[in-house]
């Protein structure tokens, strides 16, 4: 049985992996592991080292300790963030125009609200 901070840091894993929409496959070229051991790791069916839990970390752009804090789950504006940065991706300036000139819009309803 792993330990409850391997446990904690392959969950995680799979849960940034996922909000990223990225696959087994992407991630793990990104961090320079097999799929399998991805796989098996998210599983929770293999310990890790050190080195590629840090690797795995830097490929999903945060620090290894956000892999190992049990109640670090991403707040809603976190999880909006990382899905804008998603969607923007491959999108024309004037699409990017569009979502700024869209989310200020709703800015300033809310503020109207209050």
């Amino acid at each position: 049985m792993l330990s409850q901070i391997i446990q904690t840091a392959s969950q995680r894993v799979r849960e940034l992996r996922q909000l990223k929409e990225l696959t087994h496959e992407q991630l793990a070229t990104l961090a320079g592991v097999s799929r399998q051991f991805l796989k098996k790791f998210e599983d929770e069916q293999t310990n890790i080292s050190i080195e590629k839990l840090n690797d795995i970390a830097v490929a999903l752009g945060i620090h290894i300790s956000d892999l190992l804090v049990e109640n670090n789950h991403f707040s809603i504006e976190e999880k909006l963030i990382e899905q804008i940065k998603m969607l923007s991706r491959n999108k024309t300036s004037r699409d990017l125009k569009y979502v700024i000139a869209l989310l200020n819009a709703m800015e300033q309803e809310e503020s109207s609200l209050h």
